[in-house]
């Protein structure tokens, strides 16, 4: 299996976390959808030049992993339904598919230059029940149990973004956690708090990895989508007064 061969010559060498992660996937689909990501990436630049020598590592089994952990620590079942938002090549979405007991699963991104590509795959290869969205999220009412995103905007303007489409909770993978007394009150404005941080020692080789859990603080009041000038104007004002803050960057959250 291509994956697993060119995975563990990338990851450190103690393969015992590997192997549970390994044990909830349906490693067949892993290795279809990693090669497809492979096989893509030249012609339609899939991934950073940099990033194409550990497709494996720093884009797969990183996904992998982060969806390890939101099944170790929450209740989800086949019934629970997911939104990828700004899905990309479908990553994390699509590796949801890859699990054994397969949940609800909708990939949305407003570009087609990536997604449709794996529609594509999905179709060519007769991949059933995985909804597919063009539309930015601030344009997407349907709610879902668990929102997620790998590589959106930085958090917490991210979460801010998906504030009325989730219905239990948000899961933020990020690489760069502020830490600013601001984060808190400018979640609680959009009635938003987060439930917990994980520091996912794990993936310590690619750099600091974080998962985020956010929640509604009153669950019966219902969001309304925030407005992109309304946030890109809350982003520059923060960035503006706060150019030397540690831990904000106007650079994706994974660039390092």
């Amino acid at each position: 299996m291509i994956f697993l061969e060119e995975l563990k010559q990338q990851l450190p060498q103690n393969y015992s976390f590997l192997e549970m992660v390994l044990d909830i996937y349906n490693l067949d689909l892993v290795n279809r959808y990693y090669l497809f990501l492979k096989e893509n990436n030249e012609t339609y630049g899939l991934f950073s030049k940099a990033d194409s020598l550990r497709i494996a590592s720093r884009h797969v089994y990183e996904s992998m992993v982060y969806i390890y952990y939101l099944y170790s620590n929450l209740r989800v079942s086949r019934e629970t339904s997911f939104l990828d938002v700004g899905t990309g090549p479908g990553l994390p979405g699509f590796l949801l598919y890859c699990l054994k007991e397969t949940p609800k699963i909708t990939l949305l991104d407003s570009s087609q230059r990536r997604l449709k590509i794996l529609e594509n795959f999905i179709r060519d290869m007769g991949y059933k029940d995985i909804k597919i969205v063009y539309k930015r999220v601030e344009e997407w009412y349907q709610r879902y149990d668990i929102c997620l995103t790998r590589a959106l905007i930085p958090f917490p303007f991210s979460a801010v973004l998906m504030s009325h489409v989730f219905e239990k909770y948000i899961a933020i993978f990020s690489a760069n956690l502020p830490t600013e007394p601001f984060v808190d009150d400018y979640l609680k404005k959009y009635n938003l708090q987060i439930v917990k941080v994980y520091s996912v020692s794990e993936l310590e080789f690619l750099g600091e990895r974080q998962l985020i859990l956010l929640s509604h603080i009153n669950k019966q009041k219902k969001m309304k989508p925030i407005n992109w000038k309304t946030l890109r104007r809350e982003m520059d004002e923060y960035y503006n007064s706060n150019s030397q803050s540690k831990g904000w960057s106007r650079k994706n959250n994974f660039d390092n």
